[in-house]
């Protein structure tokens, strides 16, 4: 909702209740960046940390600056512990390793790595499919929410491996099953993911509509971290970008 003061407020006290929890930190930086776009104040948040804060933790908010300044190989630490995947085949179904997937496919697109970005992308694809095949084998209601969700990682993992029809499809489901007017932080969040699946698939127009959409109402994203993420550099060619962005900062 970019409401950045009472947002720190919150993580403020979630760090201060688990000073060894990756969550609230990381949640503290993006706030920062997110509302600053200063990734100089960012660095010196993490170097001023309490002393209480492991180094672990540490090293993963260091790299997560190192990516927001444009160091990909510096922002290697941010993605965390995870074995790459062998012949795209990696243990999917554990908690967390999808979002760590997601990070490294992203990362080494970025780098133009593609046979590693293939092998994270095809192990996100697996793990999203199980989520989605869970549900369809499980009778009872399920959270939208998870749906939604599954749908926007697989739309995710689509994109990375250049099948931008199923991308598409996949993406635009997840926004049609939690929107962002039902639920303006996961809805938000899933907008998200399709404005950056139409990027990497190279559909900049239907990019810059939704990103219009994502940034006319209280959502996650912001103004810096249009300009700050590397994803979206290739949107900012486009004669509208700026006064896009230009509206919400």
């Amino acid at each position: 909702m970019r409401r950045w003061e009472e947002a720190q407020r919150y993580f403020d006290l979630a760090a201060a209740l688990a000073p060894e929890g990756l969550t609230a930190y990381r949640e503290l930086l993006k706030i920062r960046l997110a509302s600053t776009g200063d990734t100089v104040a960012a660095r010196r948040y993490v170097e001023e940390l309490p002393d209480a804060v492991p180094a672990r933790l540490r090293t993963l908010l260091d790299s997560e600056v190192a990516y927001y300044r444009g160091d990909l190989q510096g922002a290697g630490g941010r993605q965390g512990r995870v074995a790459p995947p062998v012949g795209g085949r990696a243990e999917t179904f554990r908690a967390g390793l999808g979002e760590a997937h997601e990070r490294r496919a992203l990362l080494y697109h970025l780098r133009g790595e593609g046979s590693l970005r293939d092998a994270y992308a095809d192990s996100l694809r697996m793990s999203s499919q199980a989520v989605l095949d869970a549900v369809a084998a499980t009778p009872g209601p399920v959270q939208s929410g998870v749906i939604a969700r599954a749908h926007a990682k697989l739309g995710l993992a689509f994109a990375l491996l250049g099948e931008g029809i199923h991308a598409a499809a996949q993406g635009n489901t997840a926004v049609s099953t939690l929107s962002i007017h039902d639920d303006a932080f996961a809805g938000g969040d899933h907008l998200r993911d399709l404005i950056l699946i139409y990027t990497l698939i190279g559909a900049t127009e239907l990019a810059i509509q939704e990103l219009e959409t994502a940034l006319s109402v209280p959502s996650p994203l912001s103004a810096a971290e249009l300009i700050l993420d590397p994803l979206f550099a290739p949107l900012r060619d486009h004669p509208r970008f700026s006064e896009i962005v230009a509206s919400v900062s």
